[in-house]
Parts: C-alpha cells; structure tokens; sequence
C-alpha cells in the first residue's frame, strides 16, 4: 500500500501485487512480488534470513567490488538471469534452478574466463582484461550447455573458483555463504536440465548477429529473450495485415531493447 500511495503522488498508476509465498520447504522463505506501472512490470524475489544476506553480500563483492571497474561481468549475470525468467528457467519449484544459482553459475563462467577471480582471494586483481558484452554472454551460453550434458558430472564453487567432475549430481553448485555442503541446483532436474540446454545452444546462433562487425537487429535480442516472439510474429503475419505487422514488430523491438538494456 505505502508504494502505491508514493507512486500516486508521483502520477504513476502502479500496484504491488503478492504473486507467491514460499514458507515450507525451503531453506529461505521467500515472498514473490511483482511491480506494474503502465510502462513496466517488475518482479521482486524478496527473501529474509543470514544466510540470504550473506550470499546477496558475496555475490556483490564478485560483481562490484572484484571487477576491476569493468561493468560487462554484471550485465552478463543480468542478462543471462533475464534469459532464464523469460522462460521460466529460475522456478525451484518446477524441478529449474534458482535465480540465485543462475548467478551462480554467470560468476563462475566469468571466473574460468579470468573476467572475475576467486572470491576467497583477499587482493583484488591489479588487472583484469576488458572485454565485450555479447561474446561474454554467448560464452555463459555456451560453457553452461556443456555443463548440462548427462555426462561428466561438474561440482563449481565460486569461493575458490573451482570447477571439476562431482560424483553425486549432473551439475553441483556449492552455496559460497556456508561451509556445509550445499547444492544451489539440487532442484534441477535431468529432463529440465536437457531443456536450458537445448535453449542456450539456441541462443548462442541467435547472439551471432550481434557479435562484434557484425549487424543485427532488435529481432534477433527478441529472439533470444523472448520464447514467444517468433509464434507471435508468424500469427499476427498470418492475418494478412501489414499495419497490424508493423505494429506487432514494433513492440516487439522495443519489448526486446528494453529487456536487454539497449534502451
């Protein structure tokens, strides 16, 4: 009530709507709330307990204070997150990863890269080599599909900066916020591991247009963020309507740059 009351001063028609409570089951109770204005829609994830503000601390340590003044590494995560939410890819619940672990698994691509560096390192490094969004986060694309084949299986913990073969799991991810062993991606399930897997391959063709001297378009940023774009597209061509095309394209562009950051 008091955000809507704030935006209502402001002129903005906005609603805080409770999509889901998580208290039973969990390690962190979690509350789902969404944020939508006529322009926007927001999701929030919000959480409470040390262990939630512990992890939030380390990643931000990996993110902001270890990169070197790079921003690329953190618009990687954010894009690779977003990626997942538009397919549903973050929902435990439905046997997919957490957004946590989606982080997660980001920081340690980075790490291999040598984009970011262990976060038990005390110093952070003098220099870290730059280094351009698209081909970053088609590499996440990348080096995450091959961890999600059956076979080996891959233990990752970003506290050591540690990636090798796991004996219990397809794909481990060792919380970096407690010393007990436990896995991010315990939820993931094989069959859902196969489906990101086949998404991600998919989306390292669509980031080829947008590699560094070579054009692209909003269309292909649709494509990759976008699961529905393409069936949506083909049906409003279908019609026979070229104004009503336009527009249907139009949107989509501008739904496309928004999620990607481009504008």
């Amino acid at each position: 009530a008091r955000v809507e009351e704030v935006a209502a001063r402001k002129g903005i028609n906005a609603k805080l709507t409770v999509l889901e409570q998580r208290f039973s089951g969990v390690r962190v109770p979690v509350v789902v709330l969404e944020f939508s204005a006529p322009a926007c829609k927001v999701r929030l994830d919000v959480s409470a307990g040390k262990e939630c503000g512990q992890l939030d601390r380390l990643i931000h340590r990996a993110l902001y204070d270890r990169a070197g003044g790079h921003t690329h590494p953190l618009h990687t995560v954010l894009l690779l997150k977003h990626f997942a939410v538009c397919r549903g890819f973050n929902d435990a619940h439905k046997k997919f990863m957490t957004s946590s672990a989606w982080t997660l698994l980001g920081i340690a691509m980075l790490q291999q890269s040598e984009m970011l560096q262990a976060l038990d390192e005390e110093e952070p490094p003098e220099h870290l080599e730059a280094a351009k969004l698209v081909p970053l986060l088609q590499a996440s694309f990348s080096w995450i599909s091959t961890l999600l084949c059956a076979a080996p299986a891959t233990y990752i913990d970003v506290r050591t900066a540690t990636v090798n073969t796991s004996s219990t799991w397809q794909l481990y991810i060792q919380d970096p916020s407690t010393t007990e062993a436990v896995n991010m991606a315990r939820h993931l399930s094989a069959a859902n591991a196969l489906v990101i897997r086949r998404q991600l391959i998919t989306g390292v063709a669509a980031l080829v247009p947008w590699l560094p001297g070579v054009t692209g378009t909003a269309r292909d940023w649709a494509r990759v963020f976008d699961p529905d774009f393409e069936s949506e597209s083909d049906q409003r061509e279908a019609l026979g309507s070229d104004s009503e095309s336009t527009g249907t394209r139009s949107r989509s562009r501008s739904r496309s740059r928004s999620a990607s950051g481009l504008g």
